[in-house]
């Protein structure tokens, strides 16, 4: 029988990640980003983290499961973008 001992830790890891997303989205509020565009912000906001869209894509999508954050989507150059704002 195996015992996954590491659950915690990855639960702080998310938590620490989202609480910068939200941070992140809070402080472009009136600008309504994208999730590229929240990429580009965060990585000039918090150079010190690796920033893909994948993991802002993620962290939004576990934030709205939290109901701290709802999503709309927009058509933008054409193409489909997701924009989250904080409730």
């Amino acid at each position: 029988m195996s015992t996954v001992t590491n659950r915690p830790r990855q639960r702080n890891v998310t938590d620490f990640v989202d609480k910068q997303v939200a941070t992140l989205i809070k402080d472009h509020a009136g600008e309504d980003l994208c999730i590229e565009d929240l990429v580009d912000a965060a990585r000039r906001d918090m150079p010190n983290f690796e920033w893909t869209n994948d993991k802002i894509r993620h962290s939004v999508t576990r934030l709205e499961k939290k109901r701290l954050v709802t999503s709309e989507h927009v058509i933008r150059s054409k193409k489909l973008c997701r924009v989250p704002h904080l409730i």
